[in-house]
This record gives structure tokens, C-alpha cells and sequence, in this order.
């Protein structure tokens, strides 16, 4: 069995950080085992502004920041904890396992919440071990589950929470926005990708998120490594979600721009799943639109700012394969950035 994080120990991943970082992430977890007991933890060795330490063994994960604790990073933690508190009084169970909040520090700033078992997987992983039907399957639990979040966390529930006190950051919106409010210049030798982008930013009605009647919260990080997959039998089954740190008021179709590159057919299932569930309809030209963004966007900003992404830039790459399968997208490999040696 696989774990979440379970990438690289922390005596592999504090030398990769920079020098000023190291004795606060040391002392950090030295302060909060202290209570949750003694053991090696696994790191994820992509952290944002959060390092994400899990203990799979003693059955929790602790959040904390990545430096000297700022404001924001507090309000993130701050705020994954009530989104998660709220989830655990509704009414209704998850119909996948989530976590639980378990303990929220201010001295030392992190979050502690039970550990979500099972395989994680990135995109392309997923799609060599899982089968189309198993994807298909996916697709329906991910749509009831995206109807019980909606119903969990209402406008009048996200009000009285004043879950609206806080803002998570969202890099597509800030990327959406750019792109949209700022004079377009086709890239050239890319003429595929700038014509994406220029649907993107024509179709700018169809990014925002729902509101009023059709105020709709989403979890808003569903990529496949926020899944925990459990395979049994030659199967393979979303068996739980994690990293709810970015949830917040939302879109269908923005829930699904990762997903509905893994596969559109099943992101389909997805959508007639919460579609039956709901009551509502779910725009197909919005949901293309948004996965096509949420590839089309980094990639531009990888190449317009030449950053040394060379994981990302490949999976966002064949995310727009999958979406467009009659389109030639090799104009992009003579931009793709080099492999770089840690």
C-alpha cells in the first residue's frame, strides 16, 4: 500500500529547503510531536506555501507553513479547519471517507487532521492502472460527492460560518484574470495555444462562480492527487478526498477542470450523476472551457515567464491531448522546459 507523501523522509527534504527555512520546519515538528508522539514522517516534496508531514503509520497528517508563519498561511489553516468542522456536523455522512480536524495549534501554526488511507496517484498513473469502467465509476461517486459537499455547505451555511471572512487563493482565477483584463498578444510559433487562449478569454461569462440561487461550493482542488484510490479485486475505486484547503464558492464545471482531462467521457458521468441529483444542468461548453484553461493557463506562464517546469509543463501538455484528441500539439515541445538535476 502507497500513502499520501509518502515520497521522501524529512531528513531527505530539509536540505532542499532553503537555509533560512530549515530550523523553523525542524523546531516546527519537533514542537508538535511533542504531543502526537515520535516517528519519521513522509513529506510532500512539492509544498506550497504548507509542508505536509503524515504519519501513516500513527493515522494523522499535520499541515504547517513552509516558513516563519505569515497571516495568510495562519487564515488558510484556520480555514481548511472550519470547512472541515462544518463537513463533520452535516447531517448526511461523506459518501467517500474525508478528513477530520483534529487538532488546530497557534503557538506553533498547523493543522492536524486524521490520515486518508490508500494509493495516490498523478494523472498519468491513474490512467495506466485504473480501467476505462473503474474511471467511469470514479466519475459517478466524484459527482455524488460534489452534490453532498454543495448540500453540506449552502449560502446560508457559508454565511453563518463566515466562511466568506476568508478568501483561499486561487492561482487559475489570478491567471483567468490577467489573461482577460490585459491586452492579448498571440505567442509566437504557438498558434494552437494562442487560439485557446483566445476562446478563453472570450468566454470570460463562463468562469464565474455560481452565485445567488445557484451558489454552489466546491472543494475546488479535485486533481487526481487528492484522491485516495483503494485497489481491490483488479479494481480500482475512489475510496477517500483530502486537501480542502481550497474550498470555497464555486462552479461544476470548475470542479471538474482536472478531471475532465483524465477522462471526458467519465467527467460526463460525473455530470449526469450530480445533474440527476441536483436538479440542476451543468453547461458543456463551461466544462470544456475550464479544463482547457486549467492546461492552456500554466502553460503560458510557464513559457511567457520561462520557468524551469518540466513536470508540470508535460502534464498540462497532454492534459490538452486528452481534451482535443484530433489536435497536433507538438508546436509545444520546443518550448518544453529542461529536466533539472537537485
Amino acid at each position: 500500500m502507497q500513502y499520501r507523501y509518502a515520497m521522501s523522509s524529512i531528513g531527505e527534504y530539509l536540505p532542499a529547503l532553503h537555509p533560512s527555512q530549515r530550523s523553523y520546519v525542524r523546531q516546527a515538528w519537533r514542537d508538535v510531536t511533542q504531543e502526537w508522539g515520535k516517528g519519521e514522517p513522509c513529506v510532500d516534496p512539492y509544498p506550497g506555501s504548507n509542508i505536509v508531514f503524515a504519519v501513516p503509520s500513527r493515522g494523522y497528517v499535520v499541515k504547517m507553513a513552509r516558513s516563519p508563519i505569515r497571516e495568510n498561511v495562519l487564515g488558510g489553516l484556520e480555514y481548511e479547519r472550519n470547512v472541515l468542522d462544518i463537513l463533520q456536523r452535516s447531517p448526511a455522512p461523506p459518501p467517500v471517507p474525508i478528513p477530520r480536524p483534529l487538532e488546530y495549534g497557534l503557538t506553533t501554526p498547523h493543522l492536524v487532521t486524521s490520515f486518508v488511507p490508500g494509493h495516490t496517484m498523478r494523472i498519468a498513473d491513474l490512467l495506466r492502472t485504473a480501467s476505462s469502467d473503474d474511471i467511469h465509476t470514479m466519475g459517478e461517486t466524484l459527482g455524488i460527492f460534489m452534490h453532498w459537499l454543495s448540500q453540506a455547505i449552502d449560502q446560508k451555511t457559508y454565511l453563518s460560518e463566515q466562511l466568506n471572512a476568508y478568501s483561499p487563493s486561487f492561482a487559475r482565477r489570478a491567471q483567468l484574470n490577467r489573461l482577460c483584463n490585459q491586452p492579448y498578444t498571440p505567442l509566437p510559433g504557438l498558434p494552437r495555444l494562442s487560439d485557446a487562449l483566445l476562446e478563453i478569454r472570450e468566454a470570460w461569462y463562463d468562469f464565474r462562480p455560481c452565485r445567488g440561487d445557484d451558489f454552489f461550493f466546491g472543494h475546488n482542488d479535485l486533481h487526481t492527487n487528492n484522491f485516495a484510490y483503494t485497489l481491490t479485486g483488479g479494481r480500482c475505486h475512489l475510496g477517500g478526498i483530502f486537501d480542502f484547503g481550497m474550498a470555497q464558492p464555486s462552479s461544476p464545471a470548475q470542479e471538474l477542470r482536472t478531471f475532465y482531462a483524465a477522462s471526458p467521457a467519465a467527467a460526463e458521468t460525473c455530470v449526469r450523476t450530480f445533474e440527476r441529483l441536483s436538479g440542476r444542468s451543468v453547461g458543456r461548453v463551461s466544462l470544456r472551457l475550464w479544463a482547457t484553461a486549467e492546461h492552456a493557463l500554466p502553460l503560458h506562464h510557464i513559457i511567457t515567464r520561462n520557468l524551469p517546469n518540466p513536470l508540470y509543463f508535460r502534464e498540462a501538455k497532454a492534459g490538452l491531448e486528452r481534451i482535443y484528441p484530433g489536435t497536433d500539439w507538438s508546436e509545444l515541445d520546443a518550448f518544453q522546459p529542461a529536466d533539472q538535476t537537485v
